[in-house]
């Protein structure tokens, strides 16, 4: 993984400027922690985590050891981080220093980084092809935020946050709170609970649009994840505003059976088309399995047709994008009531198509 991504990962929230003299495409490794004072093993490319360092000389002695050891990147908090003679130090060099926020504990920062590189060798092994492991669910998380252009979080039934999506610099303070601690805060909830939305998560299966409940919050659009009658968890994104059925259909499900043995062909599909309007517009699909992972399919297709007008079906040229299928540039050329259908390929010899409506305004 390199720099710029994880950068891009964890996000603003947690790690807040970079000076980076040769750029952020730089591999990086494991996370080190190197308290005052302490010895600690490096390789190149690792994360030093300059924890509870305050002190210029210290800072310099430890981004002295950092770059003669070829260290992927120094991570310090103010004032260290910010200190003119450290940050010209880095830059000469060539050592990245990252800032990290003064209200991010470093156990918290630890976690998170670890998370985030966690996930990159999960897809690098390939094991997001089934179930919701780890790496899994980061995917997820991105491929639903690219899909929605949303900030989005996964959580399981009890609120603690499983993974969560780049863009997370346009979330709220809650938002921020509920990724250092791992857990949404506690007053937060509360306010959920009141206002019915678990209640719904429960019961319902389709997207839940909450209100900004909380001063300070924003509005989220909720999705549900049952499997058997349960509830697993809910899929979180921060919107600003009521959301079109159209966007919020990233989150409707389009259920997909191939028949291969096992319920290994089981899984589901969602569509959106952006802006959902004639002219130019961009389709994006999410596969994912039962258990709400993503499901890695050798070939997906979708057409579209407008049965009022007797045209159709017209095929959408799709490439598979990380987590997600996708196709930007294409015209739809008249409103109405279409339909998307979409076939799923799961091996050589068993493949499903199904079919819902879409609105284009």
């Amino acid at each position: 993984m390199s720099l710029q991504r994880l950068l891009g990962s964890v996000g603003p929230a947690v790690l807040s400027g970079v000076c980076a003299p040769r750029g952020t495409a730089v591999p990086v490794g494991d996370v080190v922690i190197a308290e005052p004072d302490g010895g600690f093993d490096l390789r190149p490319g690792d994360l030093v985590l300059g924890v509870n360092l305050t002190d210029r000389a210290q800072a310099l002695r430890l981004l002295s050891a950092c770059a003669e050891r070829s260290a992927g990147a120094l991570l310090l908090k103010a004032p260290a981080a910010v200190d003119e003679s450290v940050v010209t130090a880095a830059s000469a060099a060539g050592l990245p220093l990252v800032q990290v926020e003064q209200q991010a504990g470093w156990a918290q920062v630890v976690s998170l980084l670890r998370a985030v590189l966690d996930s990159e060798s999960h897809a690098d092994s390939g094991t997001r092809a089934v179930g919701a492991e780890a790496g899994d669910l980061f995917g997820l998380a991105d491929a639903i935020a690219a899909v929605i252009d949303a900030p989005v979080t996964i959580e399981d039934r009890s609120s603690r946050v499983l993974a969560y999506s780049a863009r997370q610099e346009r979330g709220d303070e809650a938002r921020v709170a509920t990724i250092m601690g791992r857990h949404v805060p506690d007053d937060v909830n509360a306010h959920f609970r009141r206002h019915g939305v678990f209640h719904r998560i429960a019961q319902d299966t389709g997207p839940i649009y909450v209100p900004a409940v909380v001063e300070g919050t924003k509005p989220r659009l909720v999705m549900p994840v049952h499997a058997g009658g349960d509830v697993l968890g809910s899929i979180w994104a921060i919107v600003p505003g009521p959301v079109a059925a159209e966007r919020a259909a990233a989150f409707a499900d389009i259920p997909f059976d191939t028949g291969a043995p096992k319920g290994r062909g089981k899984g589901k599909v969602a569509v959106t088309v952006d802006p959902a309007t004639t002219g130019t517009n961009a389709l994006n699909a999410l596969v994912r399995t039962p258990d709400g992972g993503v499901a890695v399919v050798p070939e997906l297709k979708v057409t579209l047709t407008l049965p009022g007008k007797g045209l159709g079906p017209l095929p959408v040229k799709m490439k598979k994008i990380g987590g997600y299928w996708a196709a930007e540039d294409f015209e739809i050329p008249f409103p109405g009531k279409w339909k998307v259908t979409v076939t799923v390929r799961t091996s050589d010899t068993e493949q499903d198509t199904e079919t819902a409506p879409l609105e284009i305004g």
